[in-house]
C-alpha cells in the first residue's frame, strides 16, 4: 500500500511539475537538480549540496527516493549513475522513458531523454532503493546525477553516500 501511495504522488508531481515549455534560442542558465528521501526526515539535496556533507542511508533499509532535473528551457537528459546492485540494489522496474545504459562491472547509468519536439521543463525519477555496502562497518559510495538542457547548459552533481549500520542523515565528512 505504501509503494503505491509513493507512485501515486510520483504520478500527480509529474503531471504538475514536468510542464510543457518552450526552448529559448539563447539560454545560459544550468539546470537544477533535487533529490530527496521520501521515508525520513529532512533527507533533501539539490545542486547546492555542500561537498563537505555525505547522506548517511543505513544499510539494508528500504528507502524511496524522488529525484528531478529541472531548466524552464527545457531538459535534453537526466543521468544517474550509481554503484552496482550488489552495493545499491535499485528496487523496481524503471518508470516511464528511464532506460539503463550498457555499465561497466562497478557502475550502472539510468538516462530519461527528453523530446525537442515536445521539451519538458523537467524530469523525475521516483523508485525505491537499498543500499547493500558490505557488511564491514561503513562504505562510501557516489551517485552521480547529471542534467542537461536543449543549450548545452550542464549540471553535475557527484552526491557521497555513506552506507552505515544505523544512521539515517545528512551529516558531515
Amino acid at each position: 500500500m505504501k509503494t503505491k501511495l509513493f507512485i501515486g504522488l510520483i504520478a500527480i508531481a509529474l503531471c504538475t511539475t514536468s510542464c510543457k515549455t518552450t526552448i529559448p534560442a539563447m539560454d545560459s542558465i544550468d539546470p537544477t537538480f533535487f533529490l530527496k528521501v521520501t521515508n525520513v526526515p529532512d533527507i533533501e539535496v539539490d545542486e547546492n549540496f555542500s561537498d563537505s556533507n555525505v547522506v548517511y542511508l543505513e544499510r539494508d533499509a528500504t528507502f524511496n527516493i524522488l529525484f528531478s532535473g529541472k531548466d524552464d528551457g527545457g531538459v535534453q537528459e537526466v543521468r544517474w549513475e550509481l554503484p552496482t546492485n550488489d552495493v545499491v540494489e535499485v528496487v523496481d522496474d524503471l518508470p516511464g522513458n528511464w532506460v539503463e545504459l550498457p555499465g561497466t562491472i562497478s557502475m550502472r547509468t539510468f538516462r530519461n531523454q527528453g523530446d525537442m519536439s515536445d521539451p519538458r521543463s523537467s524530469i523525475l525519477y521516483g523508485g525505491e532503493i537499498i543500499p547493500r555496502g558490505n557488511s564491514l562497518g561503513v562504505q562510501d559510495v557516489v551517485f552521480t546525477f547529471t542534467i542537461t538542457d536543449f543549450n548545452g547548459n550542464t549540471t553535475v552533481k557527484p552526491i557521497t553516500i555513506r552506507i552505515n549500520p544505523d544512521r539515517t542523515e545528512i551529516g558531515p565528512r
